[in-house]
């Protein structure tokens, strides 16, 4: 999705430190930020949903990201949507929009759910943080987790790490056949489900 920055310069913005913050546990999952991408900065808006933007129809670099502004009070609620939206952002795949795969809409879920837990599971003993997820982004996380259960926790972010800077690619253009390159153990046929378009 492409804004003027005129559309969104007004709006309440997260303090750089928190985004500092959350991009570190981000990169530290699946690596880092391409060295071109400029997140210009982190908004509150009235949308009920969060949102990675393209500030400039010219570069697929120059990002902003928007999230709900009903929710900004909310630490949990602040870190899994920029978690999720941060994932978007390693290396963007431009526009158009719904480009993503099922891989990349499971490892911006598994961002959010496994952070959760890491830094509030103990605020929210009882609470099972898959239950932030729903529908299609429950089922890619779900993707993601057999891909764990064939290649290990650390085998499959790591496997991302290496895809990411072997090939230099955004999550959408890595077909199965980059995956199987990668995730040996896997069986293709859950490679394939995990690089088909999320968006149909």
């Amino acid at each position: 999705m492409h804004f003027d920055l005129d559309e969104i310069s007004d709006l309440e913005r997260m303090a750089p430190d928190e985004i500092e913050a959350v991009k570190g546990l981000v990169s530290g999952l699946y690596g880092p930020f391409d060295e071109q991408v400029i997140i210009e900065g982190v908004y509150f808006w009235a949308e009920r949903t969060p949102q990675m933007i393209y500030r400039s129809e010219n570069s697929k670099y120059d990002l902003a990201i928007c999230l709900p502004a009903f929710q900004g009070d909310n630490p949990l609620a602040r870190l899994v949507h920029l978690s999720h939206e941060l994932v978007h952002c390693l290396t963007p795949n431009g526009p158009p929009s719904f480009q993503a795969t099922v891989l990349e809409e499971g490892l911006a879920e598994h961002a959010k759910i496994y952070l959760a837990r890491q830094l509030f599971g103990e605020e929210y003993p009882d609470f099972d943080f898959r239950d932030m997820t729903g529908g299609d982004y429950l089922r890619a996380f779900d993707l993601v987790e057999e891909l764990v259960s064939h290649e290990g926790l650390e085998g499959m972010r790591s496997g991302v790490r290496s895809l990411r800077s072997r090939t230099g690619l955004p999550f959408a253009r890595l077909s199965a056949m980059h995956l199987s390159e990668q995730y040996i153990n896997t069986p293709p046929a859950l490679l394939d489900e995990l690089s088909e378009r999320f968006h149909s």
